[in-house]
């Protein structure tokens, strides 16, 4: 990686990844045969420790998340792909119980109808977190991956899901609606972090599988909420990585990430303190009622 010295390299070093990395996953999709419909589903909420649970839930032996991508978006973004597309995220399972998690779905008033029609038995966990806490963290996502420029009241003007995300009666009414309640679990984001052990080891249970060995907390914040070195080139990359997980070169981003790419913006970072903030004074007075039971 000492050779990458600009956003140019960086562009020239995916394009020759993706050529080769598109003949292997060909190769290896049609030795992997037929895949499969996932078991379970992680619905959301963005920004409530799904990226926790995802990295726990891979490391179970007895768990297999979908290929290449933690967040799959087939149900909001690629739903014209069909089954068999997304079946083919799968095929590496075998008998193990398999399964996603996009937060998008929680929000996505479409997702609910459409899951039920493809998975009417699958089984469905939601993390909820504090409306307010969450909608700061969606802005400093949206300063660190897409270089927003501006307070979180600029955000809230310019990003008025992150306020209706916080509407959670709303959005799991639609899905009672359609699924049995034993098909569905819901945590807690603030339990999670601070029980970890207990609150992996209820939705493992849910899913039928053997509880992990803990602790299970990692020593590092996964997915933190912090501004990386060389922003400007991050935002870029940001943008190639997506642009390759819309054309299926999801292998791609995980080669990616294997050498070390993305670590190098991370190896000094700047503290989550280092953004304002928030306070309810910040919110729009026409959204200042908003939370679990709005």
């Amino acid at each position: 990686m000492s050779g990458i010295r600009s956003c140019d390299d960086i562009i020239d070093f995916c394009f020759g990844l993706c050529v080769g990395r598109l003949r292997y996953s060909t190769a290896t999709d049609r030795e992997e045969g037929v895949g499969r419909l996932p078991d379970f589903l992680g619905l959301g909420a963005q920004r409530a420790g799904t990226t926790l649970v995802y990295e726990l839930l891979s490391r179970h032996p007895q768990i297999c998340m979908a290929k290449g991508r933690k967040e799959v978006h087939f149900f909001d973004c690629y739903f014209e792909r069909g089954p068999v597309w997304y079946a083919s995220l799968f095929t590496h399972c075998g008998d193990k119980r398999c399964g996603e998690i996009t937060p998008a779905y929680l929000h996505d008033p479409r997702c609910p109808a459409r899951i039920h029609g493809l998975l009417p038995d699958v089984r469905l966990f939601v993390i909820l977190r504090d409306p307010v806490e969450r909608a700061y963290s969606q802005f400093k996502l949206e300063v660190r991956e897409r270089g927003f420029n501006g307070s979180f009241e600029d955000f809230l003007k310019a990003f008025p899901d992150a306020i209706s995300r916080g509407l959670y009666y709303q959005q799991l009414t639609r899905y009672y609606a359609l699924f049995h309640r034993e098909n569905i679990l819901v945590l807690l984001f603030e339990d999670l972090i601070q029980r970890t052990d207990e609150e992996i080891g209820k939705l493992l249970a849910f899913l039928d599988v053997a509880p992990l060995p803990g602790p299970l907390m990692p020593r590092e914040k996964v997915n933190p909420g912090v501004i990386p070195r060389a922003h400007r080139l991050y935002v870029a990359g940001k943008r190639i990585t997506s642009w390759l997980h819309d054309h299926d070169l999801s292998g791609v981003v995980m080669v990616l990430k294997r050498c070390g790419l993305e670590k190098l913006f991370f190896s000094q970072r700047q503290k989550a303190s280092s953004f304002p903030p928030w306070s309810l004074s910040h919110v729009p007075s026409s959204s200042k009622s908003f939370g679990m039971m709005s």
